[in-house]
C-alpha cells in the first residue's frame, strides 16, 4: 500500500527561514569583525545581555515571526508566545554549559560574549542589586531561577499554540 505524504512548507515559514538565515549570516560577520566584538565585550554585562540575548531573541522569535505569520494574528498573541518561548529558552540556557558561577559564588566570564550568558547575567544582577554571594548565589541562579523562569514560561505557553492556529 502506497502512502502519499506531502511535506509542504508554507510561504510564511519560508519567510521566517530566510530571515533567520540572513540574521545568522549577519551574526557570523559581527563575531568575525574584531572591532564589533571588542566593542560589545567592553560593555557592562547587562548591556551585553540586552544586545546579544534579548536583541537576537527579539529578532528571531518576535519580529521575524510577526513578519512571517503576523497577517491576521494579534500582535499580543505573538508577543505572549515570544515571551513564553524566551522564558523557556532563558531557563534552559541557565543550565547549559559552560557554567559561569562557581559554588563559591564567583562569576567566571568565558567563551564568546561570556558576560552575556544567562547564568552570568542573573548572577551579576543578584550580586549587584542584592549583594548575594557564595553558595547562596549559585543556589539562587541555578535551581531557583531556572524553576521560576521555566514555570512562568510554561504557564504563558500553554494556550499559545491554540491561539496561533
Amino acid at each position: 500500500m502506497k502512502q502519499n505524504f506531502e511535506n509542504k512548507i508554507e510561504s510564511s515559514e519560508w519567510i521566517y527561514i530566510s530571515l533567520s538565515v540572513l540574521m545568522i549570516f549577519i551574526l557570523f560577520i559581527m563575531s568575525s569583525v574584531d572591532m564589533i566584538y571588542k566593542f560589545i565585550t567592553s560593555l557592562n554585562p547587562i548591556i551585553q545581555f540586552i544586545i546579544v540575548n534579548l536583541g537576537l531573541y527579539f529578532a528571531f522569535f518576535f519580529l521575524f515571526k510577526y513578519i512571517a505569520i503576523g497577517e491576521g494574528k494579534s500582535i499580543w498573541t505573538i508577543l505572549e508566545g515570544s515571551l513564553a518561548n524566551f522564558l523557556l529558552y532563558f531557563s534552559f540556557d541557565i543550565l547549559a554549559p559552560e557554567f559561569h558561577i562557581t559554588t563559591a559564588g564567583n562569576l567566571i566570564p568565558g567563551g564568546i560574549f561570556g558576560q552575556s550568558a544567562s547564568d552570568y547575567f542573573i548572577g551579576y544582577i543578584y550580586q549587584q542589586l542584592f549583594h548575594i554571594t557564595g553558595l547562596l548565589l549559585w543556589f539562587l541562579v541555578y535551581p531557583v531561577t531556572f524553576i521560576a523562569l521555566f514555570v512562568l514560561g510554561a504557564y504563558l505557553f500553554k494556550d499559545f499554540v491554540k491561539k496561533i492556529n
